[in-house]
């Protein structure tokens, strides 16, 4: 029941709250892929007492739809997302990166049905910086 519960969630995120983007690896390019944008701001005091703050963007995406060339596919380093604004056609582009002591392949949950990918800005048109 509990699987069957998670891949309900999943699903009505993926249909509900995705945005359309390109996955980048080398230079094979998938079409269009749905993902789901995530943040996640990091705040931790250190032994100065200060606390830096860090935002990372992550992309939450079914293991079922996450293929390259008609190949499933796992998320590696180096790899880039790139999206484009549906009403300005900015195009935002992250690239793929390792959160911390976690790596960029980290799966969502324990069902293993999709990826979090954490990634970095590398690029953005017009000076645009958020989704």
């Amino acid at each position: 029941m509990l699987m069957w519960g998670t891949t309900w969630l999943r699903n009505e995120l993926t249909d509900h709250a995705s945005q359309r983007v390109r996955y980048i690896r080398e230079n094979e390019v998938n079409e269009e892929l749905p993902v789901t944008f995530g943040d996640t701001d990091e705040v931790q005091l250190d032994r100065d007492g200060i606390i830096p703050k860090a935002h990372q963007i992550e992309f939450l995406i079914p293991a079922a739809n996450f293929v390259l060339n008609g190949k499933p596919i796992e998320p590696q380093t180096g790899d880039r997302v790139q999206w484009v604004h549906p009403i300005w056609g900015d195009v935002i582009e992250w690239e793929v990166m390792p959160e911390g002591t976690e790596p960029a392949d980290a799966k969502w949950d324990r069902h293993e049905m999709g990826w979090r990918v954490p990634a970095k800005q590398v690029y953005a048109s017009e000076g645009r910086a958020d989704p």
